[in-house]
Order: structure tokens, then C-alpha cells, then sequence
């Protein structure tokens, strides 16, 4: 069986999205970690019946705790904002049942947001991963608990969490599937494409220089409120 940990903050419009993913396992376990979230949405998901907890909000912390909770052989991270396909649900399974206990996998990923700009960005994240094998978090992360626990889990940093965490998995046992899933383009529509772009691009940089990850936070997050 497979957990389903979606870390969350103020995601309210995305619970309708959250439910669906949900319901196209067949028989897994899910939980949402919310950041005690301020827009009601708490609220909704007890409506829903979508079983959540509460901690800090801090992504990765959010992510650890939901990998603390689970019980299952296998765990899934996923954004709230991210899309799975009947697709990507067919891939899963392949997966787990080829028995990649000391492997994870992730996927290719493109936006809902049909902009040519968009295709590209997605088409570069894509060329990354298939060179570098280096994913971001809205590409899902596909993990056994035994090895997500070996490698020392998600740190419980509030920013770059999920390139801190890929970058201590041996590049041997990182894996791309071939599905994509799909997912919003609402920080480049928000802040702008080429502003977003910068501050990605700073914000990893940083991260690389092994800058303090607050100050990472305060660029990453600057244009949030």
C-alpha cells in the first residue's frame, strides 16, 4: 500500500483538486500536513472527510512529519496544486511492483496554463531531469518509507527541501518516468515569468553557495504577501 502526503498552506482552492488525486488509487492511504493554514480550509477538509494534521508551517517539516505518520510500504509527496493522471497512477504501481525498494521515481511535468512561455519552462525542467536527474517537488517524489528513512527524510527546512533531499540520493537510483503530471503556473502568473525565473535562479544558487537557508527563504518568498 501506498500514503499519499500532500503538504499544504492556505490551499483551499486546490481541495477539489486534492480529493480527485486522491480517489484515483485504488487502495492507498492519504494525509494531508497542513501549515495551519488561515483561509478556513481546515474546515473544508473535515467536510470532505480528507484526513489532515497540523504542524509549523514549514515544508519540510510538513513532508517529514507526513512520512513520520504513515504506515505504509510505500509513500508518495505531492503538491497540492499538482494534477495526477490515470497515467501516472499506472506508473506508480509499475513501480512498486518491480520492487525498487532503494530506487525513487518521479515524473516529467508540464503546466495547466496554455502559454507558449509556459511549454517552454516545463520543456526546460523536463531536459534538466532527464540530464541531471535533478526534479523538483511539483514532480512528485515516489519513495519506499525504508529508503526515505535511510537516506534521513526530508529536513525540516522551510525552502529548497526537495533539493536537499534528491541531492543525497546516489544519481544511480533516481529515476524518470515517463508520464507527466501537470501542475499550476500560478508563482510565474503571480510575481511574473521573468521575475520568477530570477528568483529561482537566485535561490539556487544559493543554495549550491551552502548559503543559510533563511535568507534563501526571505528571497524565495519575498513577493508571497
Amino acid at each position: 500500500m501506498i500514503t499519499i502526503i500532500i503538504p499544504c498552506l492556505n490551499e483551499r482552492k486546490n481541495i477539489d483538486l486534492i480529493k480527485k488525486n486522491i480517489t484515483l488509487f485504488k487502495k492507498s492511504n492519504h494525509l494531508i500536513v497542513d501549515g495551519n493554514s488561515k483561509d478556513n480550509s481546515k474546515v473544508i477538509l473535515k467536510k470532505k472527510k480528507i484526513n489532515f494534521i497540523v504542524t509549523p508551517a514549514s515544508r519540510g517539516l510538513q513532508l517529514r512529519t507526513g512520512a513520520e505518520a504513515s504506515n505504509t510500504k510505500w509513500l508518495l509527496f505531492l503538491h497540492a496544486d499538482t494534477k495526477l493522471s490515470k497515467k501516472n497512477i499506472s506508473e506508480i504501481y509499475s513501480f512498486i511492483s518491480s520492487k525498487s525498494v532503494f530506487k525513487i521515481g518521479f515524473f516529467k511535468v508540464r503546466f495547466r496554463k496554455k502559454l507558449l512561455i509556459a511549454n517552454f519552462i516545463s520543456g526546460w525542467a523536463n531536459l534538466r531531469t532527464k540530464i541531471f536527474k535533478l526534479p523538483f517537488g511539483d514532480q512528485c517524489l515516489l519513495i519506499s518509507r525504508q529508503y526515505y528513512f535511510k537516506l534521513g527524510g526530508h529536513s525540516k527546512e522551510r525552502v529548497m527541501e526537495d533539493i536537499e533531499f534528491i541531492m543525497r540520493v546516489p544519481k544511480k537510483n533516481r529515476f524518470l518516468l515517463k508520464s507527466k503530471v501537470s501542475t499550476s503556473f500560478r508563482r510565474f502568473e503571480k510575481n511574473g515569468i521573468l521575475l520568477q525565473g530570477i528568483i529561482h535562479l537566485i535561490c539556487q544558487l544559493m543554495f549550491l553557495l551552502n548559503l543559510k537557508k533563511s535568507l534563501i527563504y526571505k528571497v524565495y518568498y519575498r513577493y508571497d504577501k
